[in-house]
C-alpha cells in the first residue's frame, strides 16, 4: 500500500473526515491500519508528520479552541512556541521528536497549527513511548495473544494502547519514571498482603507517582468475549512482579512462593456473582406463626413483603417493594433486625431456622450456582441472636457459595470504583472457603441484607459501613 492509499484509508476511518495528527483517536486509527499491514509504524508516523502530509491536512475543525493564528498572544515573537521546545527538551533517548517538533513549527508558523493542536500532538506521540514497555509487561504476564484474522485487532494491543492513554496528561518525569519501572524487572516489586491494607501505600515502593497508579486502579475494559475487565486488574499485574493474568479461576494469578495461585480482585460495591435484582426476593411471611402475639388474631401485616405504588418526589408513581412489620411500614434494611428480633421470642427457634434454611434454598436452585451446597456446608454457623449475626452470616454465606463456585485461592477486595473512595483500602483472604470467610469475619463490609437483597454487595462505602450493625427500633 502506498503512502497515499494509507492516507486515503485513514481519511475515510476518522471522524472528521480526514486525519488530525493532534487528535489521539485518529493517531490511534492510523496505528492500527499499520499494525494490521504489518508495517514499520514509527518510522511512517515520522514520514506522515514531516514529509507526505501537506499543510491542509492538519486545517482541524470548527471549534473555538483551534484557532488557527500564527501568533496566539499577538505580539509577532511567537512566545507560546516556548512550550513546544520544553516539551521536546524534556523527552529522552528514544523519546525525542526532533522532526515532529520542526514539522509543527512550520505549520505553526504558516497559521494550519494551532498552538493548542501542537501541544497535543507532541504530548501524544511522546506518550506513545509509554506503548511498549506496556505491551512487553503484559505478554510478559500472560495476556491473551491469537492468531489475527484479516481487519482484527489483537487484544493485548488493545490493552496497551488504552492503558498507554492513561498517561497522556502525565509530566515526562513522571511518565520516565513509570516506564523505567516496567523495563527494569529488578526494580519491580512483589505484592505482599496483609488481612486489611492499602494498595496505594503498598504502590509506594514502586517509585511511580500516585497520580499514575490511580489512573491505573480505575482502568476497566473488555477481553476478546466482550467481558468485562474489573477496576484494579491490570494494574496489580503491571504494579507488582507476583501478580499476572489468569491461568485459570480467578481474574487474576499470584505467587505467594508456591507456584501461580488463583486470585479473585473485586472494587467498590462489586457483585460476588449474581446481581441482588437478578434474584428473587425470601417469602417472608413463612416467618409471621413464629411470632410472640398478644392476641390470636392475625394480620396479614404482621410480617409482609410486597410491591406497592408510591409517589415519587416529583408526583408521579413508582413500584417499590415496602416491608411490614408488627403492622407498620419499615425499611427494609431493618431485616436483619427483625428476623433477630423474631428468632430470640421465638418458643420454636429450631423450626425458624428450618423454615428460613428452605426459604434461602429455594431462591436460587441452579446447581452450577453452589447455592445449596453453600447453604448445606455454612448455614449452621449463622448467629440468629443479633443483627450483626444475621447480616454477616448472610453476606458471607453468598460469598461461601461464590469461592466455591469460582474456585479461587486469594480474595482482594478495594475502594476503587465509581462511588469509591479510592483511598486503595483494601481487605485481604486466602486458603480454603472456610478460611476465608473466617478471615473476611469483622473486616469486610456489605450492603445491609433485605428480602430482596441476599447477595449483598461488598464494599467500603459509609453506608456499608454503618448496615454492618443496623438501628434497632422495637
Amino acid at each position: 500500500m502506498s503512502i497515499d492509499e494509507l492516507l486515503v484509508e485513514w481519511s475515510y476511518r476518522t471522524r472528521k473526515g480526514y486525519p488530525d495528527m493532534g487528535d489521539p483517536s485518529d493517531i490511534l486509527i492510523l496505528k492500527e491500519i499499520l499494525e494490521r499491514l504489518d508495517l514499520p509504524v514509527d518510522s511512517i508516523l515520522d514520514e506522515l508528520g514531516d514529509d507526505e502530509l501537506g499543510d491542509d491536512e492538519f486545517v482541524g475543525n470548527d471549534s473555538d479552541d483551534d484557532v488557527y493564528v500564527n501568533d496566539d498572544d499577538g505580539d509577532g515573537d511567537g512566545a507560546e512556541d516556548d512550550d513546544l521546545e520544553k516539551i521536546t527538551a524534556d523527552a529522552k533517548d528514544g523519546c525525542s521528536f526532533e522532526a515532529l517538533y520542526n514539522s509543527i513549527k512550520k505549520r505553526r508558523a504558516n497559521g494550519t497549527m494551532s498552538h493548542k493542536q501542537a501541544i497535543r500532538t507532541m504530548k501524544t506521540v511522546q506518550n506513545d513511548c509509554a506503548y511498549d514497555p506496556v505491551l512487553s509487561t503484559l505478554r510478559g504476564k500472560g495476556y491473551e495473544q491469537k492468531k489475527l484474522k484479516k481487519g482484527e485487532t489483537d487484544i493485548i494491543k488493545k490493552y496497551a494502547n488504552e492503558i498507554k492513554e492513561l498517561t497522556l496528561n502525565a509530566s515526562e518525569a513522571d511518565r520516565d519514571i513509570y516506564i523505567n519501572y516496567l523495563e527494569n524487572p529488578d526494580k519491580q516489586i512483589d505484592f505482599t498482603p496483609a488481612a486489611e491494607g492499602n494498595l496505594n501505600n503498598d504502590a509506594k515502593a514502586t517509585g511511580i507517582p500516585e497520580s499514575i497508579v490511580s489512573e491505573l486502579m480505575m482502568y476497566v475494559t473488555t477481553d476478546s468475549g466482550n467481558k468485562g475487565v474489573g477496576m484494579g486488574e491490570f494494574a496489580m499485574s503491571l504494579l507488582f512482579k507476583n501478580i499476572s493474568n489468569s491461568t485459570g479461576a480467578g481474574d487474576l494469578s499470584i505467587d505467594m512462593g508456591n507456584g501461580l495461585e488463583t486470585f479473585e480482585i473485586k472494587g467498590e460495591n462489586a457483585t460476588l456473582g449474581k446481581r441482588p435484582d437478578e434474584v428473587n426476593a425470601i417469602d417472608v411471611s413463612n416467618f409471621a406463626k413464629y411470632m410472640v402475639k398478644n392476641t390470636d388474631e392475625v394480620d396479614e401485616k404482621d410480617l409482609m413483603f410486597r410491591k406497592e405504588k408510591r409517589k415519587t418526589a416529583k408526583g408521579g408513581d413508582k413500584i417499590k417493594n415496602i416491608l411490614y412489620y408488627k403492622g407498620e411500614e419499615v425499611a427494609k434494611n431493618t431485616f436483619a433486625d427483625i428476623m433477630s428480633n423474631i428468632y430470640n421470642n421465638s418458643n420454636d427457634k429450631d423450626g425458624f431456622k428450618e423454615d428460613f434454611k428452605e426459604a434461602l434454598r429455594i431462591l436460587d436452585t441452579s446447581k452450577k450456582e453452589r447455592h445449596s451446597d453453600a447453604i448445606d456446608e455454612f448455614f449452621d454457623d449463622i448467629d440468629f441472636t443479633t443483627p450483626q449475626g444475621i447480616q454477616n452470616g448472610i453476606a458471607l454465606l453468598n460469598f461461601y457459595r461464590y469461592i466455591m463456585k469460582e474456585k479461587f485461592q486469594h480474595f482482594l477486595a478495594h475502594d476503587y470504583g465509581k462511588k469509591g473512595n479510592k483511598t486503595g483500602q483494601y481487605v485481604y483472604a486466602s486458603g480454603s472457603p472456610l478460611k476465608m470467610v473466617k478471615d473476611l469475619m469483622g473486616v469486610a463490609t456489605f450492603q445491609a441484607i433485605s428480602p430482596d437483597n441476599l447477595k449483598p454487595r461488598i464494599g467500603f462505602n459509609k453506608s456499608m459501613r454503618e448496615n454492618l450493625i443496623t438501628k434497632m427500633f422495637y
